[in-house]
Parts: C-alpha cells; structure tokens; sequence
C-alpha cells in the first residue's frame, strides 16, 4: 500500500511540475498557472496573485535569496509587508506585498531608485516559480492526506460489506439447508405419487383387460343374436306357406255328402338339425279317409306338398382384431408382468399391422427392450437403432441411446459402449437416462 501511495504522489508532483512549467511573456499578459495580467508603471511592476499573503511573502523572500540577493530589512504585518534588499551590484530592490481579498494579493517590485522594467519581470517570474514549487511541495502531502483519508473510508466500507456479505452467506447457508430438507420432502412425495401412479396403471390394466372380456362377450352375444333371428325369420316363413295353403285346399262338396276327414297333421319343420334332402317317402300321397255306408265313394284329397327346408344357421362372426391401443396396452402389460416373449411377438404384431400408428417409435423401442431382457442384444441393437435413425424426434430417443450402450458392454464392446453413453450424456444432459448413463461411466474410473 505504501508504494502504492508513494508512486502516486510522485505523478501527482511530476503533473503539477509540467503545469508550471510555462513562459512569462513581456508586457501586460498573464504570468505562471493563475496569475493575473502584471502592469509595470512609473518604475514598479504589479501583479495579483490568487493566493494568500504568507504565500506570496514566502515565495519572494525564497526568490530573493535564490538570486543571492542581500536581504537588508523585512517588514510585515496583518495587512501587508515590505521586503528590502539588494543586488550584488548594489542595486536596490524593494518587494511589497499587501492583501487585496480573500486569497487575493498584490506584489509590487521596484528595482533602482527609477525602476529597470527588465530585472521587475525577472523577479517577479522567480516569485512564480518559487510559488509553483511551494506548491508541489504542499501538494502531495494534502494528496497523501486525502488518499489516506480515502483508504480509511474505503476500508471501513470494505469491513461494512464484508459483514453484510457474511451475513448473505449465512442467510443463503441456512436457506440451502431449508431446501435440502424440502426436496427431500418432495422426493418422498414424489415416490409415494409414483407408486400410486403404478397401482393405478395395474388397476387401469386390469379395468382393459375386463373391458376386453366384455367387449368379446358382446361380440359373441351379437353372433347368437343374429343367428336366433335368422331362425325365427325360417319360422316365420314356413308359417306363411302352411297358411298358403291351408288357405288353397277345396271347399266342402254338396249337402248330403259327409265332411271330408281332416287333412291328415303336418309334422312341424326341424329347427336345430341341417335339413336333409327329401325322400321318395315324404312325395307319397296322405291315407285314404274313411268312406260312409250312405256314399260308396268320396273324390281323394289332393296330396300336401313337401314342408319346405330349414334355412342353415348363420356362422358366427369372425372374431375381430385388436385396436392399435388395445395391442399395445396388452404388450406393454405383458412386459411389465415379465412375459418378455408374449410382449415381444405383441410389439411386433403392432409393428407389422400399424406400421403408421404415432406410437410406433415406441413399440420398437419396446422390442429392444424385450429382447435386451431376453439377452439377445444384437436384436436389440437393431431395434434401438430404428429408433434413432428414424424417428429422432421421439421421447424414446435417450432410453434408445441408454440401452443400446449398455447391450454394447454386455457384449463386451466397451469402448462403443462407453462412446454412446457419452454421446447421451452431451446430447440430452438433463434428463434422467443421463444421469443413469454418469453413474454407469463412473464405475470404469
């Protein structure tokens, strides 16, 4: 700090040195830095100077003696002064200050009994220098008061900041201590959130799998429905035609005559069995009624015709394929139950089927994973690349980087492993496959 303070009052006296270091022109002009215009009449030069009296007498009796002149006699007082001496050659020299204002005063030089214009001005710019040297000389040790000044106040508002800072610090201390307890409060909330989240997609799995049920039991409800109608509409027409001809048959013959017999009771249609082709039986005419003792012969009956076939039942309908949701729920169920071999032919069945579907980045991605389990990491390779060469955009992007590095270190390519790690790590470091992907990496160091 010392030679911090000594090297600027040094350019501080070197600035102030070149500033007085000016000319002092002849004639009624300005002499030094802030002197006033000089006049020189009837033998004696007069300059005002900005400064007080007890510098300006100081700065001339200095002048003097530097010139080695012979100080005779000095007189002074509150108001002024007079400062008497010679020349070596004996010229006289008289030098008179006297106050003119508040940091104002007049110098008066007279040389010789008439005055010599030439050796006032030479005088007089030696007062100057010497008041420029006073200067300087006062100058640096007012300048090292105030830096010291300066460097005090700026310490005490260092200690003041210092302070506050400690207290910020320990504020923040204590606030960062808070937050690690409330995360530690959400993160237990988060994980009881998830469990719950869990147990609702198994409840949620388990309320598809019934809709399922129910849908197919609906299905088949159909069927039987459909069939069922089908039956009642060959009813329905088998009816019409015994009504036809019922309604055909001849009317009664002429009064004397007995009733014909009822018509001989037609065996109702099968409704159950196929129906099979008519026989040569069923063709044969109805028996003979029986003939009164009155009439010895009655015209036979026209024989019925044959009851008409039986329609075959419907068939059921044919059992319909799964939504591309319905696929993929019972895939993903199957997973998540461990049943790696039934979701990876449900994952490829969707990918074969929908190969449009939004989610089908997803199912590949899926398949990779069932066949990861399934320690056929060369498949899964393959699908996870699918993933990343064809559908960048998907949120499967980094568990598809994730988990084909960790199929290259399970097949003991630790370098290609340790690379695609790396790359998940540059690519998407904020998510939670990088942070899986550090732990990993950080088990080869």
């Amino acid at each position: 700090m010392r030679v911090i303070v000594h090297r600027l009052v040094l350019l501080l006296a070197l600035s102030l040195v070149l500033s007085a270091c000016t000319t002092f022109p002849m004639g009624t002009q300005r002499v030094g830095r802030g002197a006033e215009t000089i006049s020189y009449a009837q033998g004696e030069l007069r300059q005002t100077y900005p400064a007080s009296m007890e510098r300006v007498w100081d700065a001339a009796l200095a002048a003097l003696r530097d010139m080695q002149f012979t100080i005779k006699g000095t007189r002074k007082d509150a108001t002024g002064g007079l400062i008497e001496a010679t020349r070596a050659d004996g010229m006289p020299v008289r030098v008179a200050v006297a106050m003119a204002g508040a940091d104002r005063t007049m110098l008066a030089i007279r040389v010789g009994a008439l005055g010599n214009k030439e050796t006032s001005q030479f005088i007089n710019a030696r007062i100057a220098e010497a008041m420029s040297r006073g200067a300087q000389a006062e100058a640096p040790e007012v300048r090292l008061g105030q830096l010291v000044a300066e460097i005090k106040t700026s310490q005490g508002e260092l200690q003041g900041t210092m302070a506050k800072m400690k207290e910020e610090l320990q504020a923040l201390s204590q606030s960062q201590s808070l937050l690690n307890t409330k995360f530690d409060e959400l993160m237990a909330e988060l994980r009881i959130v998830q469990g719950r989240v869990e147990e609702l997609g198994y409840t949620t799995s388990e309320l598809g799998q019934r809709v399922d049920e129910v849908d197919h039991k609906a299905s088949v409800f159909a069927g039987n429905a459909e069939t069922m109608m089908g039956r009642l509409q060959t009813l329905e027409g088998q009816v019409k035609t015994l009504d036809a001809q019922r309604m055909a048959r001849p009317a009664p013959s002429q009064a004397g005559e007995p009733p014909p017999a009822p018509p001989a009771r037609t065996p109702s249609p099968p409704v159950e069995t196929l129906p099979q082709p008519p026989s040569s039986s069923m063709a044969a005419a109805p028996p003979a009624l029986s003939q009164s003792p009155s009439s010895p012969s009655t015209p036979p009956q026209a024989p019925l015709p044959p009851a008409p076939a039986a329609s075959p039942p419907s068939r059921p309908p044919a059992p319909m394929l799964p939504s591309p949701e319905e696929l993929y729920k019972a895939s993903l169920q199957a997973y998540n139950h461990g049943n790696y071999q039934e979701a990876a032919k449900g994952f490829q069945s969707y990918i074969e089927r929908y190969p449009k579907e939004s989610l089908i980045s997803n199912a590949h991605f899926w398949l990779g994973e069932c066949y990861y389990r399934q320690n056929d990491y060369v498949k899964a390779i393959q699908h996870f690349d699918i993933v990343l060469k064809d559908y960048p955009d998907s949120n499967k992007v980094p568990g598809a980087l994730l988990k084909r590095g960790y199929a290259f270190l399970e097949l003991g390519r630790e370098d290609a492993g340790k690379t695609i790690l790396q790359e998940l790590i540059k690519r998407y470091p904020a998510t939670r496959e990088a942070d899986i992907a550090r732990s990993r990496l950080a088990k080869f160091r």
